[in-house]
């Protein structure tokens, strides 16, 4: 059983997350939309995930659950590896890999976020069909997660991370903590799990393509160069809050089958950068072998409907998991996800 303050504490932080989540989109408007950096950290991680519409916080079981909510490694039953690929809009390349593994009545791991756009060549008013210059952007995040189960049925985990983004000759770092918690309601398999991610500092521009040269326009002087200063920009910070329920499965489901596994999740996320959103995901699967995966996001400004599947396989006593996922984003280019699994 749960100690009544500890079940007093949850039910509390629940309420004012519910709260913030209904109430704020009335004083945040579209004030703060295009307000912070990162961008990359909001892109859904993982194939599985992303096929349920990224409604996963309450189901992060596998090791994408270092980016969704850092509880969830601590429910692995073994070292665990994953590596997520997306195709992202105009070429760019976003890709996650993580790793967790058990240590005593919780977990660690470590996860790696990047992304790239390749390179193309820089022109300018002078020279508008090229200079001869290549330049590219980047982001890179780097995370070191600890999770522990506090009790038979509640787990916390916190995320620390570096975060830096790179635009040809400048660029900005920050530092962030991740915070999440999966409860075991113990209504059948109902599980309820919120996140907040991307917590820390603020990023900030520097480099030596701000230095301009400067005419002093004096004899005793020397010309010389001075540093543009940047406007400094928060990290896209994140609330979610989910449940999770398995409708039909094998050990606590709605109703109890053997073969088949039918799983329900509904997430709401409340973002410092827009709205509100709310999503629904669903997962089925067959034998523990086969699944099929369908989300939906309501309240979001490109995607809505994503669909996806995988493959369970055992080999050499490695349990394999391949993923994907496919997301429509309207006027946009389609978006294609692929993950592999590894459970030791």
């Amino acid at each position: 059983m749960i100690p009544n303050r500890l079940c007093e504490f949850i039910k509390t932080g629940m309420v004012l997350v519910l709260i913030i989540l209904t109430t704020s989109s009335a004083l945040m408007g579209f004030d703060n939309v295009a307000t912070t950096a990162a961008q990359f950290l909001k892109l859904d991680v993982g194939a599985r995930a992303a096929g349920m519409g990224g409604n996963f916080v309450a189901l992060a079981d596998d090791p994408t659950a270092l980016y969704w909510n850092p509880a969830g490694i601590a429910l692995l039953e073994g070292p665990s590896f994953t590596a997520a690929h997306i195709e992202w809009l105009v070429d760019i390349t976003h890709d996650f890999v993580g790793f967790a593994v058990p240590a005593g009545n919780g977990a660690i791991g470590v996860s790696v976020i990047a992304l790239n756009t390749g390179s193309w060549e820089q022109t300018t008013v002078a020279e508008p069909e090229g200079t001869g210059i290549f330049v590219d952007f980047s982001g890179i995040s780097i995370g070191f997660s600890y999770a522990r189960q506090m009790t038979d049925r509640f787990s916390f985990g916190v995320t620390g991370k570096y975060i830096t983004e790179k635009a040809f000759n400048v660029s900005a770092q920050a530092a962030a903590v991740d915070l999440g918690t999966m409860l075991d309601v113990g209504y059948k398999s109902l599980r309820i799990g919120m996140s907040i991610t991307n917590f820390g500092g603020r990023m900030k521009l520097a480099g030596r393509d701000l230095l301009t040269p400067v005419d002093t326009n004096s004899d005793d002087i020397s010309d010389t160069d001075a540093s543009l200063s940047t406007d400094s920009w928060s990290l896209p910070l994140r609330f979610r809050v989910g449940m999770a329920m398995d409708l039909i499965g094998y050990n606590g489901a709605l109703a109890e089958n053997e073969k088949h596994r039918l799983t329900m999740t509904v997430d709401g996320m409340h973002p410092n950068d827009n709205v509100e959103s709310i999503g629904v995901g669903v997962e089925y699967m067959l034998g523990g072998m086969a699944s099929l995966r369908t989300g939906y996001k309501a309240n979001h400004d490109t995607e809505d409907l994503t669909f996806g599947g995988g493959i369970r396989l055992t080999v050499s006593e490695v349990d394999l998991g391949i993923d994907y996922s496919y997301s429509d984003l309207g006027d946009l280019e389609d978006v294609q996800r692929a993950s592999i699994t590894l459970l030791f």
